[in-house]
């Protein structure tokens, strides 16, 4: 990026813009989407009158492989969900696990994190919850526990894919780091840190999981066929999905850029199932997408005066030399933080941080792994940390089940902290490769 030549008055107007937009995001005073494009209406004023912005910039500023990337992913998601193939998925999952609560939340924690993994985890869910208190009202049995694991795992889970997690999106489109990329690179980790997640929530709902609902054969009588409502569009649009994850899987062999991909899979979903365009859009993430949009105006505008390229400098300084310091230092450091304010919003402020420590002569692919792995796993600290986690809060009080801080403090934490364990470990034994 050409910076502007700017003196400190106007970097001081730009911080204090970002920090007032970060303010309201993180307490939730306004909407994100809200906050996000309030800040970046600001900053173009800002720009504007100091004469540092110019129309070009802006449009420049604003990553349309990350939106066109999630406009297609959801609306293949937007086509499937009326089909019932969720509700299938759920209520198979509860029937085999028998009503077991260790094996629900198995069977519901991976289905759940498997779907993340190629589904974002904000859809998936909000197509989970609702299914998963179903059952458990069934059951006559607390779902708090059940939605609890959902939502860490499908943090975890969307940290395996480019498309299972917002921030792998946008570091994607900054890096040109392929789809299998990143199936290579975090999918084993990803792996390993569900298998410990897992074993880590068995222990701290042990109370929970000792005792067998008396409403089992309840739940066993339900027929999952049921469920689904058009067997014929869910058929189809299963395929195109499937059809969808294989061109990410090639797509630089092809020579298709990942939003290129999920948007074919997208109109294809459309076409081939003529459904209606108007409903289709309707159900898209609009203000996801803005939300987006004006973050990337707000986090371009605070990088084109200089500040972040300061931060760099300041980290690069920091680190004397040793990378390996400095990759689990942006873990860490990308983890807390993540925990305190929404990962995406964060991932996006890092971005040019660690891409101008890679023009200061810093080996960074490493650190973007380790940004990769603190913001998904750091989601996890508090309820605040990740879409999901604000969605699933949301949703536990609306169906009477409510999560407390303090009970996602008690698991959720603990879940972060061994995950990020294990990441930390991946990159100091493995280091060459990460490179």
């Amino acid at each position: 990026m050409e910076y502007a030549q700017v003196n400190t008055t106007v970097q001081l107007v730009v911080l204090a813009i970002f920090i007032g937009t970060y303010i309201l995001i993180f307490t939730e005073k306004m909407h994100r989407t809200t906050a996000s494009l309030l800040g970046a209406v600001l900053m173009m004023l800002v720009g504007k009158y100091f004469g540092i912005l110019t129309p070009e910039d802006i449009i420049h500023m604003i990553e349309f492989e990350v939106i066109f990337l999630l406009a297609g992913m959801m609306m293949i998601v937007a086509v499937l969900m009326p089909t019932g193939f969720f509700e299938f998925l759920a209520i198979k999952s509860v029937k085999l696990a028998k009503g077991n609560p260790w094996k629900m939340m198995i069977i519901l924690g991976i289905v759940t994190a498997v779907l993340s993994m190629f589904v974002d985890n904000v859809t998936t869910v909000l197509l989970m919850v609702p299914i998963t208190v179903m059952v458990a009202n069934t059951l006559r049995i607390s779902a708090v526990p059940l939605l609890l694991v959902e939502a860490l795992l499908s943090n975890v889970g969307g940290v395996g894919t480019l498309v299972g997690d917002p921030p792998n999106v946008m570091i994607a489109a900054a890096t040109g780091f392929t789809f299998m990329d990143f199936i290579v690179h975090l999918m084993p980790i990803v792996i390993v840190a569900l298998f410990f997640s897992l074993y880590t929530l068995k222990y701290l709902y042990r109370d929970y999981i000792s005792r067998i609902p008396e409403n089992v054969e309840d739940v066993m009588k339900i027929n999952e066929y049921e469920m689904i409502k058009d067997p014929k569009t869910m058929k189809r649009t299963v395929a195109i999905l499937l059809f969808t994850i294989f061109l990410f899987i090639i797509h630089h062999k092809i020579g298709l850029e990942p939003f290129e991909v999920a948007m074919l899979g997208g109109i294809l979903a459309i076409v081939v199932n003529r459904a209606d365009p108007h409903k289709v859009l309707l159900e898209i993430e609009w203000s996801t997408l803005f939300f987006f949009a004006g973050l990337f105006i707000v986090v371009g505008t605070v990088d084109k005066v200089g500040i972040l390229a300061m931060i760099a400098e300041e980290i690069t300084s920091f680190v004397h030399g040793n990378y390996i310091l400095a990759t689990i230092l942006i873990l860490w450091i990308s983890a807390i933080a993540s925990a305190i304010v929404d990962n995406i919003p964060f991932t996006a402020a890092m971005i040019p941080v660690v891409k101008h420590m890679g023009e200061l002569g810093v080996d960074v692919n490493p650190i973007w792994w380790a940004l990769a792995i603190g913001a998904g796993f750091g989601g996890n600290g508090t309820p605040i940390g990740s879409s999901a986690g604000v969605i699933v809060i949301g949703l536990s009080e609306k169906y009477g089940h409510p999560i407390t801080f303090r009970e996602w403090l008690h698991k959720g934490t603990p879940v972060m902290i061994v995950s990020c364990i294990i990441g930390s470990i991946a990159l100091l034994l493995f280091t060459e490769y990460f490179y």
